[in-house]
């Protein structure tokens, strides 16, 4: 009896250190990439991510893929992002800066190559009720993002698996921006 007290302590240490493993680890490691690129690169700034980071931010992605981002700061007011994506398909997510998802958009969902995003911080529930947007405010928004955080990064990134095709892909994806709107 006494045996099998410590054989089924041992079986649930395991299965609690493999769940805390699954569960924590990836969200840090992400944690730490967009702060260590957000950091290097500045903040509401758009730029190709480097290739020894993109597998922490999209590892599902091949090798020669390109992957650009903006690390965005909405506090003193909204950031629009403005894509310039080349043609095939891609991906734009955008993380808080704890890594958890605000907003995906892919090729299929968004039938254009070029589109603007605008970042804002969510209203609070006080301004919810208070405030009532017009017609024109809503439909010059165009995509909008408002979040409850005020800082996280804007992923894009295209898989390629061909390593010739990575360098008009980047100088493509280069020509969006990111900036204070």
């Amino acid at each position: 009896m006494h045996r099998v007290f410590w054989v089924l302590a041992a079986i649930l240490t395991a299965l609690l250190t493999h769940t805390v493993f699954v569960l924590v680890i990836p969200k840090l490691s992400l944690e730490r990439t967009m702060a260590r690129l957000s950091a290097t690169a500045g903040m509401n700034t758009f730029f190709i991510v480097p290739r020894e980071e993109r597998a922490a931010l999209l590892p599902s992605f091949p090798a020669n893929s390109v992957v650009g981002a903006c690390a965005f700061d909405v506090e003193a007011g909204p950031v629009a992002v403005d894509a310039n994506m080349p043609d095939g398909f891609w991906v734009l997510t955008v993380y808080s800066a704890k890594g958890d998802v605000l907003y995906a958009l892919d090729s299929n969902q968004a039938g254009t190559s070029s589109f603007t995003v605008t970042l804002s911080k969510a209203p609070g529930l006080i301004e919810q009720l208070r405030l009532k947007p017009t017609e024109e405010e809503i439909s010059a928004t165009g995509w909008s993002v408002q979040t409850p955080v005020t800082e996280g990064l804007a992923v894009f990134g295209q898989p390629i698996t061909d390593a010739d095709k990575s360098r008009s892909v980047a100088a493509q994806m280069m020509k969006s921006k990111c900036r204070r709107s």
